[in-house]
């Protein structure tokens, strides 16, 4: 039995939390390539950073779909190892939860990137959405995202009307 230790998680937790603050704060002084680059760094760390970066490119398809179009070549394969991540056999029920919960946090960030406009003349990106996301086994899930995303923006056009 062993046990390891990420002695420097913490540190990249919090610059991460950092960059979140950044793009919230003084996103126009931002350099947008270099942000989207760590960001794909980020996809390949830690559950919590993971969650973390999902939450900013869901941010940055808001802010800046153009700088997120630029760089899409490099999300994709950081995002196509979190949504075919499978847990051991051995797993417990957290385990399995936990995983879950980080594929469709990745599904839904990559709803959101598939709203821009022209991210279909990407290549890469669009391979992916065709032979991973839409084919199963993902495909029932990433249908329970998209409907979730669906009703949750019915849901806002409803209260902004009020």
């Amino acid at each position: 039995f062993k046990h390891k230790v990420d002695d420097g998680l913490e540190l990249r937790k919090a610059a991460f939390e950092c960059m979140y603050t950044l793009l919230e704060t003084t996103f126009d002084r931002l350099d947008l390539s270099q942000f989207v680059h760590h960001l794909a760094d980020g996809l390949k760390d830690h559950y919590d950073i993971k969650m973390m970066c999902h939450l900013m490119l869901i941010r940055l398809t808001h802010y800046a779909p153009a700088a997120l179009l630029e760089g899409l070549g490099g999300l994709v394969e950081p995002l196509r190892a979190t949504v075919t991540t499978k847990v051991q056999d051995t797993a417990v029920k957290q385990q399995v939860e936990r995983n879950q919960e980080m594929i469709r946090s990745a599904l839904r960030a990559i709803v959101s990137i598939e709203k821009l406009p022209n991210v279909d003349t990407t290549a890469k990106w669009d391979e992916f959405i065709k032979g991973t996301v839409k084919a199963p086994p993902l495909l029932e899930t990433y249908q329970n995202v998209l409907a979730e995303d669906a009703s949750q923006h019915s849901q806002q056009d409803l209260m902004d009307m009020s």
